[in-house]
C-alpha cells in the first residue's frame, strides 16, 4: 500500500501532494456555502473533499475544478468526515482552503475518469427502507 496516495491518508495525519481526477462535484442541500468533491487516484482509491467559502467565491471555485480532469493538489488538510457529509467509507475527508494549491496536470491514463460503487440488492433494499422508498418487483 502506497502511503503517499489516498489510501494512506488519515484524519489529522500528513497530507502529501496528490495526483487525482475529479469524478463528482456538487453543492449539498442546505450547505450552499460548501462545494463537495469525490476524487480518485491511480490506485483507484476514492476520497471526499470539500471547500468551504463565501457564496460569491464558490462560483469561481466551481469553474476551477472540472469533472474528469486530473489535478495535483497540495496544501490541504485531512479530518474525520462529518455525519452529514460522509459519502465514502474512507476514514478521512480532504479540506480544501486558502492554502490549497491546485494545479491542472495532463491526463494520466492510470487514473480512472469514472468510478462506480455498486451496491448489493440487500444494501439497496436497506437504504430504500431508511429513505422510505417503495420498490416494485
Amino acid at each position: 500500500m502506497d502511503s503517499n496516495g489516498i489510501s494512506g491518508l488519515r484524519p489529522n495525519g500528513p497530507a502529501p501532494t496528490l495526483e487525482v481526477c475529479v469524478i463528482r462535484k456538487w453543492v449539498p442541500k442546505y450547505r450552499e456555502n460548501e462545494l463537495h468533491f469525490v476524487f480518485v487516484d491511480e490506485e483507484v482509491y476514492m476520497l471526499s473533499g470539500f471547500l468551504f467559502c463565501e457564496r460569491k467565491k464558490l462560483q469561481k471555485s466551481c469553474l476551477k475544478l472540472c469533472l474528469q480532469t486530473c489535478y495535483q493538489i497540495k496544501g490541504y488538510g485531512c479530518t474525520e468526515p462529518g455525519n452529514f457529509t460522509n459519502t465514502l467509507t474512507h476514514p478521512a475527508i480532504m479540506n480544501l482552503g486558502n492554502a490549497t494549491v491546485i494545479t491542472s496536470i495532463p491526463d494520466n491514463e492510470n487514473i480512472p475518469k469514472q468510478y462506480f460503487d455498486l451496491a448489493t440488492r440487500g444494501r439497496a433494499e436497506f437504504q430504500a427502507k431508511l429513505e422510505g422508498v417503495v420498490g416494485t418487483r
